[in-house]
């Protein structure tokens, strides 16, 4: 299917506007796997032993997270379906 000529190509993001989305929001998933552990620890009375096992189940959780999506993605890429 062509596109109608009155259409127009989208035009590309600039880079500064990736660039600053990207650290703002590296900037907060650092603070909150951070700040999580100070929380814990203030609020809740966690000791260094609990936060270590928070910090090994969140990393696990992450970890199944992120390997079941990558099997997701590869097979809506395998249907054809624009990801």
């Amino acid at each position: 299917m062509q596109p109608k000529p009155e259409q127009r190509s989208p035009t590309p993001t600039p880079l500064w506007a990736c660039l600053s989305v990207t650290w703002i929001t590296s900037f907060g998933t650092a603070i909150g796997w951070s700040g999580v552990f100070f929380v814990t620890k203030e609020a809740h009375g966690f000791s260094k032993v609990d936060n270590l096992w928070l910090g090994v189940w969140m990393g696990a959780a992450y970890t199944l997270c992120a390997w079941f999506a990558g099997g997701l993605m590869g097979r809506q890429v395998g249907r054809g379906k624009r990801v």
